[in-house]
């Protein structure tokens, strides 16, 4: 399975002070032995010396904590957020269709539905796994580039103390997003309790009427209707809508 892919980096000007000149390096961690040493090492590394950048880094970072990888917030930078300080915005192929580089892997999606998402092992599917590493790859390069892109924007002199007020902001938020909201428990179980129970009066009410198994069934309701003498395309909500 695809645990993470990050960029870890330093030695550019949005680093703390004092960061070495090392360049980028990448990390992709598949399973739980690939390259898992050297993240493992880069993960104790203070934020003055590397940092891990990802699109959408709490996913890249919840995953490494998966892994029994754990790394403080500030060690993180979120290259969706970079690219959207320059007026950017949608997901990481339409922000890198907008900047003009080369996207992912379209086949990307049914990989990670496959592997990730259905947990498929990876001996039932050798050829899609070789695919699926190589789309793991693939995809660190490709936030790789996109981070390089904006950074020979934003890594200057004059934009430092807008960038790294932004980058605090941020930080901010990635970390109320992982803590939550505190929220009434009890008035939430009440509220989905009389949810529950208008849907099963509802749902009771259309058994009644059409004489359906399961009147939620799309296609079970919009046969029923046309047996009724009214042909609807579909059941949307605005279909609905327009013919009542």
């Amino acid at each position: 399975h695809e645990v993470a892919a990050v960029v870890p980096r330093a030695g550019v000007g949005l680093l703390p002070p004092g960061a070495p000149d090392v360049g980028l390096a990448h990390v992709v961690i598949v399973g739980d032995g690939h390259r898992r040493d050297v993240a493992d090492r880069l993960a104790e590394l203070p934020p003055e010396e590397v940092m891990f950048a990802a699109a959408n880094c709490a996913f890249d970072q919840g995953a490494l904590r998966a892994a029994g990888i754990d790394t403080p917030d500030e060690k993180w930078i979120d290259i969706l957020s970079i690219a959207y300080f320059l007026g950017f915005s949608g997901g990481l192929n339409s922000v890198l269709k907008q900047v003009g580089l080369e996207t992912k892997d379209a086949a990307g999606t049914r990989l990670i539905t496959l592997f990730s998402v259905k947990g498929t092992p990876w001996h039932d599917a050798p050829d899609q796994w070789e695919l699926f590493r190589h789309y793991c790859i693939q995809d660190a390069h490709a936030e790789e580039r996109l981070l390089s892109w904006c950074l020979q924007w934003l890594d200057q002199e004059r934009f430092r103390p807008m960038v790294n007020q932004l980058l605090d902001q941020e930080l901010i938020y990635r970390r109320i997003n992982a803590r939550g909201l505190p929220i009434d428990q009890a008035a939430v179980r009440c509220a989905l309790s009389i949810r529950d129970n208008v849907v099963s009066a509802l749902k009771g009410r259309l058994q009644e009427l059409t004489g359906l198994e399961n009147p939620n069934s799309r296609d079970q309701l919009l046969g029923w209707i046309r047996e009724q003498g009214t042909v609807l395309p579909d059941l949307t909500k605005q279909t609905v809508a327009t013919y009542l």
